[in-house]
């Protein structure tokens, strides 16, 4: 196993919420209830992000909610892009969404917050607004996920992180979504 390699007896759920310290790869504490509850050492693997240098993107998930969007009720679209360690950064960072059905109306999703490895981004749309129509097709490209707007994004280890997304493994890349 290559060291930048996440464990390999994870599922792919379980895989999006491991990154790099530098303790090792470390997952969220299993086993009781508690939300602050220190996160646990996978594989322990001393200065583990120091020694993988930048971070790079590992998964761009959907956020919950954002497949219900609807024309008529409006809702919030939303990605989280998951980093292989904790980065830092990207405040102004922002999400170019396309829209195979009409390009005139692809959107930006704006940078919410960043937890660990895990950036945010969304834009709520209100009902009826002309933003999306029924039946477009958004997404988002492979090779231009993140307009950095003069940002760094830097990981855990230091130095700014490698955003080519070729290496993003399909089963963790996003579907579209077709609007209701």
């Amino acid at each position: 196993m290559a060291l930048e390699d996440l464990p390999t007896h994870l599922t792919i759920d379980e895989k999006r919420n491991v990154f790099a310290t530098d303790s090792g790869w470390e997952a969220p504490a299993g086993g009781n209830g508690n939300q602050n509850a220190q996160r646990e050492v996978l594989t322990a693997i001393p200065q583990l992000a120091t020694t993988l240098g930048p971070a790079v993107v590992k998964s761009i998930n959907w956020k919950a909610g954002s497949g219900d969007y609807t024309k008529t009720a409006g809702g919030t679209i939303g990605l989280d892009i998951v980093f292989s360690e904790g980065v830092s950064g990207i405040a102004n960072t922002t999400v170019p969404v396309t829209n195979e059905t009409d390009a005139g109306r692809s959107l930006t999703l704006d940078f919410v917050e960043v937890n660990d490895n895990i950036a945010t981004f969304d834009l709520t749309i209100p009902a009826n607004s002309n933003s999306l129509d029924v039946a477009d097709v958004i997404g988002i490209s492979s090779t231009d996920v993140l307009s950095l707007n003069g940002d760094t994004v830097l990981g855990f280890g230091g130095g700014s992180s490698d955003l080519d997304l070729g290496s993003v493994d399909p089963d963790f890349f996003p579907t579209n979504i077709t609007i209701g």
